[in-house]
């Protein structure tokens, strides 16, 4: 088993994909990507997806992630995912590997980002309330779904 791990940022409008990437197989694996119904996620998505992967999407926005999974089809299973909770990124692991039976890897995309200056205009020091709320999404979500998801490939049987 592999585990990958992608933070970056949800801003992606177009994808290119090499020829070379179209190319590989990936039939027989699974793969769990956070903020996968839009943006860079949504991209991955599709590419392991046309490799012949199974992919859980996890997301928090359901509407956009139930078209994904109409989309892609029965290769693709859309969960609701908050990477802010541990709990839910533990749900969300575990119904990817009951849904698959398997896990091969965790992508994550979700992320938000803002340019902002460390003293506002009236000369104070920026509020840490965006600070907070990127750092649970970027930092924490990357963790807790990265280890929920180590801890559940750990205990399947070895490829």
């Amino acid at each position: 088993s592999s585990l990958v791990l992608c933070l970056v940022s949800t801003n992606v409008l177009h994808v290119e994909l090499p020829t070379t990437a179209m190319a590989v197989n990936r039939e027989g694996t699974t793969y769990f990507i956070t903020g996968g119904a839009s943006g860079l996620g949504l991209a991955t998505a599709r590419l392991l997806v046309s490799q012949g992967a199974n992919v859980a999407i996890g997301d928090k926005d359901e509407e956009a992630g139930k078209k994904v999974q109409e989309e892609l089809g029965s290769r693709l299973l859309f969960v609701p995912l908050d990477v802010t909770d541990r709990a839910s990124c533990e749900q969300a692991i575990g119904k990817t590997v009951d849904h698959f039976k398997s896990l091969s890897g965790v992508v994550n995309c979700a992320g938000v980002g803002s340019a902002f200056l460390t003293v506002d205009k009236k000369l104070k020091p920026h509020n840490e309330k965006f600070f907070d709320f990127v750092t649970k999404i970027n930092l924490y979500g990357t963790f807790f779904c990265s280890s929920e998801g180590a801890a559940a490939m750990a205990k399947l049987p070895a490829d």
